[in-house]
């Protein structure tokens, strides 16, 4: 993508991505569910939310819990 130049850097800021995402110039991104109440309320547009992809062949190890999330782990 950053070849085709289709990839496009928005910030480093979330008010910078999601004011990418309500202008349309992002067809998606990922945000915390606190986080997306704004843009849902806000959008011109039907938002849809899904939970992170991974592959079929991986189990899920758990959920961030937020931003200031410490996980600990014996491994």
């Amino acid at each position: 993508m950053n070849q085709a130049e289709t990839f496009g850097n928005f910030g480093t800021v979330w008010d910078d991505l999601r004011a990418a995402f309500q202008s349309e110039k992002v067809a998606m991104y990922m945000d915390s569910s606190a986080g997306i109440r704004g843009i849902i309320d806000n959008a011109d547009f039907e938002v849809g939310v899904a939970f992170i992809p991974h592959p079929d062949s991986v189990d899920p190890k758990g959920v961030i819990i937020g931003g200031a999330s410490l996980w600990m782990s014996k491994e």
